[in-house]
Formats: C-alpha cells, structure tokens, sequence
C-alpha cells in the first residue's frame, strides 16, 4: 500500500471527494510530508483526521498538521517522531 493511502481508507475511501479534500489540506499543512509518512510508518501509528481537519494519532491525541510540523528538535531528537513512539507505546 502506497504511503498515505492508509489515510486515505481510513477517511471515507478513495472516492469520497469531501474526505480526500479534507486529506489533501491537512497534507499541505505539513512541511515534509514524506518524512510524515516516514516516522508513521516507523512507528506503526495509526492516523486519522477528526471532522476539524485535526489528525488523530492512535486514538490518543488530536493535533493540527501544521502545529505536528512545526515540532523541533529537543536535546538532538525529533520531537515529531518521538510523539509518535511515545503514543504508540
């Protein structure tokens, strides 16, 4: 399965016209959506977009992309990927 496309399954299919809409905006609002896609697959999380646009990691936690994004670096970690391992504990 290509990256992305559990996210897209998981949002109402690949036809749904709203929710790829809805998949495609919380995309842009991710500034390197291959290193995203990267750490998720990584980390086995599952992700899913809430009816806000928000993405649903794990059922545990509701962040906006560009806020996921926006993330640094904390003593040499990314801190993006070490959410997604410490909610998929």
């Amino acid at each position: 399965m290509k990256p992305g496309a559990r996210l897209v399954t998981g949002n109402g299919g690949p036809r749904a016209i709203h929710g790829n809409s809805r998949v495609i905006e919380a995309i842009l609002h991710l500034r390197d959506p291959h290193e995203f896609f990267a750490a998720v697959s990584k980390t086995k999380s599952i992700i899913r977009l809430t009816e806000d646009g928000l993405l649903n990691i794990n059922e545990q936690i509701d962040i906006h992309p560009r806020t996921f994004s926006e993330m640094g670096r904390y003593k040499g970690q990314d801190l993006r990927t070490l959410l997604l391992r410490m909610i998929a504990q």
